[in-house]
């Protein structure tokens, strides 16, 4: 008589995987009553194996020393040092590169008026009084151009000022958005045209 090398544990084990199977539908009857002849009757690991070797094992549950109390909790989320924040990092509202932005916009309704206030008020040689003499030329030359145009309009032309006009108000909120990134870019049609009565 041949001794069986399989434990108690592991043919219960092979049992309730082929058991599971069957209680999820991946085997039918005659193939559970077949493959629980085969753990019964197995004298080896090998067999064991074969009768269950095409099923999956059952999902393994935590040891009483791995309860969820004793797994290790996560380290809360770090954040960052008042030195090192966002805001701290981040330029203030007020600064000189919001303030250029803002002249720029200011064309937008009150042409050339509100610039040249500001490159008045504003310190010399500073980048925002540089960008209020940038905005105060091109608004001179807008005004300028839209009373061409408007001339024009007046003898029968009106498509040149229509388009005057959205091709300043385009250009007009171009460099405030470059004033605002603190690029030293320049309008190109005072490039072109050279038109900058006002020096910087």
């Amino acid at each position: 008589m041949t001794t069986s090398n399989i434990s108690d544990a592991t043919r219960e084990k092979a049992i309730e995987i082929v058991q599971r199977a069957y209680a999820e539908g991946r085997i039918n009857e005659p193939e559970l009553e077949h493959r629980l002849d085969l753990i019964l009757e197995a004298d080896s690991q090998q067999q064991l194996r074969l009768a269950v070797a095409d099923l999956p094992a059952p999902p393994q549950t935590l040891a009483p020393a791995q309860s969820l109390a004793a797994v290790p909790r996560p380290p809360p989320p770090q954040t960052l040092a008042p030195t090192q924040s966002h805001a701290a990092v981040s330029r203030p509202a007020t600064s000189s590169t919001d303030m250029a932005a803002l002249i720029h916009f200011s064309g937008l309704f009150s042409g050339p008026i509100g610039p040249g206030l500001a490159w008045l008020v504003t310190k010399k040689n500073s980048t925002v009084n540089r960008e209020a003499a940038k905005a105060l030329n091109y608004q001179l030359l807008a005004v300028a151009g839209f009373v061409a145009t408007m001339v024009l309009s007046i003898i029968g032309f009106g498509i040149p000022a229509f388009l005057w006009s959205l091709g300043c108000l385009a250009l007009t909120i171009i460099s405030a958005v470059k004033a605002s990134r603190g690029e030293d870019w320049e309008n190109p049609l005072t490039q072109i045209t050279g038109f900058r009565p006002i020096t910087y």
